[in-house]
């Protein structure tokens, strides 16, 4: 770049090399500033979630809570690496958050609790008992 205060608008550039056996990947390293916008706002509806251990189920509903749109993001992680499991999820991830974009809605996810107590008998299911 020609600045001509690189000391006051410069930014600095890292750069890593990855070998991968048959291949390299060369990556440029860059802080980018955080995009200000956030879209909060229900007017036109919203983005459900519920991520499930083999797939993200996505419900699309109205400003009126009617479903306009529902389908699931499959995957596959068993027998991967945590790396490839964390990729695999940044995939579709990535996919939910374009569909929300194109969408101009926000997302909704659930939050869990899921201290020991109250994981203890999940779904209301009581303990057996053997006899």
């Amino acid at each position: 770049m020609n600045l001509k205060d690189k000391k006051k608008y410069g930014k600095p550039i890292g750069w890593s090399l990855e070998d991968h056996g048959d291949y390299y990947i060369v990556k440029c390293l860059i802080d980018v500033p955080a995009t200000p916008y956030l879209n909060t706002s229900t007017s036109t509806g919203m983005i459900g979630v519920d991520l499930n251990v083999n797939h993200i189920a996505v419900a699309n509903v109205n400003a009126i809570s009617q479903c306009v749109d529902a389908f699931t993001l499959p995957f596959n992680l068993e027998g991967k690496t945590s790396g490839q499991k964390a990729k695999i999820i940044e995939v579709e991830v990535i996919a939910l958050v374009d569909y929300a974009v194109k969408h101009h809605k926000p997302l909704a996810i659930e939050k869990l609790d899921t201290t020991r107590s109250k994981v203890s008998r999940p779904y209301g299911i009581p303990f057996l008992k053997h006899s």
